[in-house]
């Protein structure tokens, strides 16, 4: 407003400065061509030669009469007297109103302003009162109300709601400016990022408390976390005791914000107290998007605790409890990130797992959730080759972690019959983990999936481990009958004399089950071919190339070509030569 008094007075006085030189200049003039003719200059000085006065008086006699034609006085002392003096005066005239119509729409636009706000701050004040009056609140209390709605009508000027009209980016420079060392140095906020920082310094806004104003109760959850700036504070215990100061470069209101705990005390200010205050919701936005960050605030938090000095046995307890529940927090936000990513590792959404891994850089890709599974357990069982491909080549996945089940990620994709993420894990140097390996292969071909079966050999499974009786998977298939499977197994080099417990070979089993006279029949010709090859030094091989040699028996009584020889490799399966 100053600043606009002073433009309009600059103006009204450079105007009438000119107007009083051409004043002059015309009635100078006119004594010059016409010394007959009456002018102003004359006829307003009487009592002495107006030509023969000092300059100031000169300047001074004409200024007076700009300013009184200016002001729309007009004592009549002072008039036109010629025709070009009357002419100037006309246009003078036009000219003043003009200026004037504006300088005083300018002025009474302030003082309106001024006005309207004080007119508010008035009824507002009014307003409340009333209210508290209807309510019965007690008289300090209304005390209290209206010295808060005093102090935010005095200082209205020193928050940060001027910025508003700025472009974000301005503003957000500005506050950046402002607070971002402010807050580096803030006990709580140690060890995060700028960008950090920054958000919060976006986020703030400032507010004021008036002296020995209680802010927050103890036990009760604050909704706001607050930085001082100027002032002090206290903590106060339930008997409002005072606990310790609260200085500027502080903070209060951290259990609540960061870590969804009630205050353990309460605050109290003792003198009047500048702060900066982000909402809940906005600082559990900007936690989301910064996890580092977050679970290095809540480590400070933990670390303040702990160097505190309580003052009685209760606070103590107070503390302890508090950074055991931060240090559960801190647990909870791991395992909730382990569970985003291991959503989005089921659906194969590499972008989500990108992203994110972006917003926490220090997450260790290899840590599993409540069953110890990890993203890449997750992404083997749901067959998403290109997803293990992104988490073990680029992200560092361990392709042979266990779960708390003992099982790797390619037990996973076996499991669930993924042949093309077995094969990429096998790539990758993935490996079966099976604790019980016999009944588990026992259990396997009992159920009959030769694939299945197939897909756990290829993968490394034991084919002639047995069970708690020493029965092997070949016991299993010889005594169901199946056919198919017995193919398989010996192919794979399962062993055809082993013995159970009780002394019994597969072909006992199958002897004894006389129903499957075509696995009886089978197993006879592998045995009389093993017998003609018993020269062989590896009893696995000779069962091999005898099963080979009774297939291509029985493709030539169908009447099909011989199928072309081959080699086996250690775990009896067939490779084709080069």
């Amino acid at each position: 407003e100053l600043v606009v008094l002073f433009k309009l007075l600059t103006m009204v006085s450079v105007l009438t400065h000119m107007e009083a030189c051409l004043f002059w200049f015309i009635g100078n003039v006119s004594q010059e061509i016409a010394p007959e003719r009456p002018n102003w200059v004359e006829m307003a000085v009487e009592d002495e030669d107006p030509w023969e006065m000092g300059i100031w008086s000169q300047y001074l006699l004409s200024l007076y009469w700009a300013v009184t034609t200016y002001t729309t006085v007009g004592y009549g002392d002072i008039s036109a007297h010629n025709k070009a003096e009357r002419t100037y005066a006309i246009f003078v005239m036009i000219l003043n109103m003009a200026l004037t119509a504006y300088v005083l729409g300018n002025i009474t636009m302030l003082t309106t302003k001024v006005d309207q706000s004080v007119l508010e701050y008035r009824e507002t004040v009014s307003r409340v009162k009333s209210y508290l009056q209807r309510k019965n609140v007690d008289d300090r209390l209304q005390s209290l109300t209206v010295r808060q709605l005093e102090t935010h009508q005095e200082l209205e000027e020193e928050t940060d709601r001027v910025l508003e009209s700025c472009a974000p980016y301005i503003r957000n420079l500005i506050l950046s400016r402002l607070y971002h060392s402010k807050l580096a140095s803030c006990r709580v906020l140690l060890g995060t990022s700028d960008e950090f920082l920054n958000s919060i310094a976006h986020t703030a806004t400032m507010e004021f408390f008036q002296p020995d104003t209680l802010i927050l109760q103890p036990r009760e959850k604050s909704f706001s976390w607050y930085f001082v700036l100027t002032g002090r504070l206290e903590m106060v215990s339930a008997s409002s005791e005072r606990l310790r100061v609260i200085k500027p470069g502080q903070s209060f209101g951290d259990e609540s914000v960061f870590c969804e705990l009630p205050q353990h005390c309460g605050v109290r200010s003792i003198t009047l107290v500048k702060v900066l205050g982000v909402g809940i919701n906005d600082m559990k936005q900007i936690c989301a998007q910064y996890r580092p960050d977050h679970r290095t605030v809540c480590t400070n938090l933990v670390q303040r605790f702990q160097g505190m000095k309580p003052k009685d046995e209760v606070e103590m307890r107070d503390i302890h409890a508090i950074a055991v529940h931060i240090r559960s927090y801190v647990t909870t936000i791991k395992t909730d990130m382990v569970t985003k990513l291991c959503y989005a590792a089921s659906s194969g959404d590499i972008n989500t797992v990108k992203s994110l891994l972006h917003t926490d850089r220090e997450h260790d890709i290899n840590t599993g959730d409540y069953d110890g599974r990890r993203p890449l357990h997750v992404a083997a069982g749901a067959g998403h080759v290109e997803m293990i491909s992104f988490l073990v080549v680029q992200m560092g996945a361990n392709v042979n972690v266990c779960d708390n089940f003992g099982n790797t990620p390619l037990n996973d994709a076996v499991n669930q019959n993924r042949q093309g993420a077995a094969q990429a894990l096998r790539n990758f140097g993935g490996e079966i983990m099976m604790e019980n390996p016999g009944p588990t292969m026992c259990s396997l071909v009992m159920e009959g999936n030769t694939e299945k079966v197939k897909l756990f050999l290829d993968n490394g499974a034991p084919h002639s481990a047995g069970d708690y009786d020493m029965r092997t998977p070949l016991h299993i298939a010889c005594a169901e009958g199946m056919l198919p499977m017995v193919k398989l197994l010996l192919k794979y080099g399962a062993d055809l004399n082993a013995r159970d417990r009780f002394g019994t070979t597969p072909a006992d089993e199958a002897r004894a089950n006389q129903k499957e006279v075509t696995v009886m029949g089978f197993l006879e010709q592998v045995t009389e071919a093993v017998s003609r090859r018993a020269a062989r030094p590896a009893p696995g091989e000779a069962c091999l190339d005898a099963l080979i040699q009774v297939e291509h028996g029985q493709r030539q009584e169908e009447g099909l070509p011989r199928r072309r020889p081959g080699r086996h490799d250690a775990h009896g399966q067939q490779r084709l030569p080069r």
